[in-house]
């Protein structure tokens, strides 16, 4: 949820030359206060921007002033409400712009609004991301993954059988072309066909009359 993330203060408040002047990340466009770091700045709601799951992407973090400061970013890929350290794309520490590119999981949070959280300080930026910073800002900003487009796959089978054939926890005693709906590993439709022939066996009664013994047509004597 957007309400449900940490809001760390900023101990120095006001005009020091340091915190953040802009943020760009795919459709992010967002350029505000220099040289005044802001504290904590909610930019969930109105800054989002939709990505794609295993997909590069570039961002570029312009820092106010001149001085070099330490910069950290964050997306709650799964969802829980925490920035945790494994969720890092970017930490580095440098003087006005820190650039660079990352990658998104293969499978995270799907069709929420998830937080991409951009921390700025002076001093070093530890690794809880609900700390307050000395010297900086923090701001979250919207990311939304799509879910993958989902691409049915199909399957055929051809069983010839004697009598009845079980298929898919089904008994089928005709011939035919049947077809089995359920979904595949990446949770997409995917449809089975089995081309079924059923060969039924020949029964019948062989009346025959004879003294003492007769051999039948199965080599046995009787």
């Amino acid at each position: 949820s957007p309400n449900s993330y940490c809001s760390p203060t900023t101990t120095n408040l006001g005009g020091v030359g340091t915190g953040i002047d802009s943020v760009y990340f795919n459709a992010i466009i967002n350029s505000h206060t220099v040289n005044n770091n802001d504290g904590y700045q909610k930019f969930i709601c109105s800054q989002i921007t939709e990505i794609n799951a295993s997909t590069s992407y570039t961002f570029r973090i312009k820092l106010n002033g001149g001085n070099v400061e330490y910069c950290k970013i964050y997306i709650d890929y799964n969802g829980n409400g925490v920035h945790e350290e494994t969720e890092v794309i970017y930490s580095g520490t440098q003087a006005n712009v820190h650039s660079g590119s990352f990658t998104t999981p293969a499978s995270p949070m799907f069709d929420v609004v998830l937080s991409m959280r951009v921390i700025s300080d002076f001093n070093f930026i530890g690794s809880n991301a609900c700390n307050d910073v000395t010297y900086g800002e923090v701001e979250d900003y919207g990311v939304y993954i799509n879910s993958p487009a989902c691409s049915e796959s199909t399957s055929s089978t051809s069983v010839t059988n004697c009598n009845s054939y079980t298929w898919n926890g089904n008994t089928y005693s005709s011939s035919g072309t049947y077809t089995y709906q359920t979904t595949n590993s990446n949770g997409c439709d995917s449809t089975a066909t089995l081309n079924l022939t059923i060969n039924n066996a020949n029964i019948g009664t062989d009346t025959q009359i004879a003294c003492d013994s007769y051999m039948w047509i199965n080599g046995m004597t009787y």
